[in-house]
């Protein structure tokens, strides 16, 4: 499951402002978000299935960092619930430690 929603500290404030983004208070706020049109899913492999389904559900195209999940069920899970959202998913090498997401 993913964390329960986290109040806006001030290093993410500050990260807003560096970056000149919104800060956002949650994992949730960001698929509620009718701003985004895509994430770029950085989450730990174990929990790509359920914060995938949440952006896909929302209308969200996904960018997820390799591997898919960690396993061959949930791996599918994800392409079918993007497929059934009509939202593009992307796979690609893991960009967590490149210093523009960190």
């Amino acid at each position: 499951t993913v964390a329960p929603p986290l109040v806006l500290t001030q290093k993410r404030v500050a990260f807003a402002a560096k970056y000149e983004c919104a800060a956002a208070s949650s994992y949730e706020a960001i698929p509620a978000d009718k701003t985004i049109d895509a994430i770029i899913n950085t989450t730990p492999n174990n929990v790509h299935l359920e914060t995938t389904r949440q952006a896909a559900e929302a209308g969200k195209h996904v960018f997820l960092d390799k591997p898919i999940a960690n396993t061959l069920f949930e791996g599918r899970a994800i392409t079918e619930a993007c497929q059934k959202a009509g939202v593009v998913l992307a796979l690609g090498y893991q960009r967590r430690r490149e210093s523009q997401f960190r």
